[in-house]
């Protein structure tokens, strides 16, 4: 026979049952839930690794893979000068050994505009090479013409005219003719005096 004591007891005991189902339902549905995030976030970053060592057909070496920041970004190498540009830079090299030759600087590096006009003028432009000289802390421009520059005198008038505003001196060489060793020797050494 049943007792309001027992009553009451069995009515918080089946109560307690039920909460404990529904919070044990809900731990087996968020594990799930996690399991299957997990596996998610794992074969998105393995596709992403994937995709990075089959673009092009080109491997890429262990310490660029992507990182906690990485956006869907795959970029190519760019050669730092063209071949007629390396050709020339062994020629500066051999004329002058003692300086230190800088290829494609921005003129941003070199020159500090003073106005946002100034600034528009340089913003992205680079010159061929740089010859520094770090015991005297000078440097002059040395910039390579091939055929392209034949109808752009005025602008590379303009940007020998921008080096010289700030007391740099620049140097233009036709890449067809090309001086030897001793002669880019003296033009720079001159230069830099």
């Amino acid at each position: 026979m049943a007792t309001p004591l027992t009553d009451v007891v069995t009515g918080i005991f089946s109560q307690f049952l039920t909460i404990m189902f529904i919070f044990m339902a809900g731990l087996l549905l968020l594990e799930f839930f996690i399991v299957k995030i997990k596996k998610f976030i794992i074969a998105r970053s393995e596709r992403k690794q994937s995709a990075l060592r089959l673009v092009k057909g080109k491997t890429f070496s262990s310490f660029s893979t992507p990182t906690s920041s990485y956006r869907e970004y795959i970029f190519n190498r760019r050669s730092v000068m063209t071949k007629t540009e390396k050709e020339f830079f062994l020629i500066l090299l051999k004329a002058v050994p003692e300086l230190y030759i800088f290829p494609q600087v921005s003129f941003l590096a070199l020159l500090d505009p003073v106005g946002q006009s100034s600034l528009g003028k340089i913003q992205n432009k680079r010159v061929d090479f740089v010859v520094y000289d770090i015991k005297t802390d000078t440097y002059c421009v040395v910039e390579l013409d091939d055929r392209s520059h034949n109808n752009k005198q005025s602008k590379d008038l303009e940007r020998d005219l921008f080096f010289d505003s700030a007391s740099i001196r620049s140097l233009r060489y036709k890449t067809n003719n090309k001086p030897s060793p001793e002669a880019l020797r003296e033009d720079i050494l001159n230069a830099l005096s």
